[in-house]
């Protein structure tokens, strides 16, 4: 006997976990990968500090370029995961995680804490910004194929506008003098 399921009783692992537990499950998820992180950069630098017959104090504020690209990476990835499990549109959810995750990089920008976040926090940013410039200009609606050829499309024209730069300046500079 062969029973067909109806489209309403197929549900996927995404489906059937609640909003509120995915949510959950994607910071801890953050977490254990920046516990496994310290733990790996500690090691490795115990192990250096062994091989040349000196001590190791850990400190936290070695890890904060690490611990800052495992957030940004996170929250990008988890905000890109929530919305394929709301079922949004590919580039409504990419548009919408490059925005959170731009919020989150002029927070490192902000931050006060180490010059270090600092930097993660605007190489980051250049690399989102160019990314949402894609994005940007591609309906909110359309799939992956339909993204990824504007991204195409669109990494085209800015690397042709950069190597237009690169080729005027030194003309500019001569025209100055």
């Amino acid at each position: 006997m062969v029973r067909t399921v109806t489209q309403s009783n197929r549900t996927s692992l995404f489906e059937r976990i609640p909003n509120s537990w995915f949510i959950v499950s994607i910071v801890a998820l953050i977490a254990l990968v920046l516990v496994i992180a310290t733990v790996i950069s500690a090691s490795q630098a115990a192990g250096e500090a062994t091989a040349a017959n000196e001590t190791y104090v850990f400190d936290a504020e070695d890890l904060y370029v690490t611990w800052s690209w495992i957030i940004v990476i996170g929250v990008f990835t988890g905000v890109t995961l929530y919305g394929i499990k709301q079922r949004w549109a590919f580039a409504s959810t990419i548009q919408i995680a490059l925005i959170i995750v731009l919020t989150v990089n002029f927070i490192l920008i902000a931050q006060q804490i180490d010059r270090d976040i600092f930097g993660v926090g605007v190489f980051a940013l250049i690399i989102f910004t160019l990314i949402q410039i894609a994005f940007s200009n591609i309906p909110p609606d359309s799939n992956v194929r339909k993204s990824l050829a504007g991204v195409l499309i669109t990494a085209v024209v800015l690397t042709a506008i950069i190597l237009f730069s690169i080729w005027l300046v030194p003309s500019l500079i001569l025209l100055g003098r």
